[in-house]
C-alpha cells in the first residue's frame, strides 16, 4: 500500500520535472510590432449635455 503511494508520487513528480524542463528548453516568442499609438476621440457636444444632464 505505500509502496503504490510513493511509486505514484515520485511518477507524478517525474512528470512534473519534466514538463519545467521543456518549459526551460522553449525560448520566448518575440513581440509583436506595438500598435502605432491610439489617440482618444474629441468628446462630442452630446456626450457633454448628457453629462450636464445628469448632474
Amino acid at each position: 500500500m505505500c509502496y503504490d503511494y510513493l511509486r505514484r508520487h515520485r511518477r507524478e513528480a517525474d512528470e512534473s520535472a519534466s514538463i519545467w524542463q521543456d518549459f526551460e528548453r522553449t525560448r520566448p516568442i518575440a513581440d509583436p510590432e506595438t500598435p502605432p499609438d491610439v489617440t482618444s476621440p474629441e468628446p462630442t457636444e452630446a456626450h457633454e449635455e448628457t453629462a450636464v444632464s445628469e448632474r
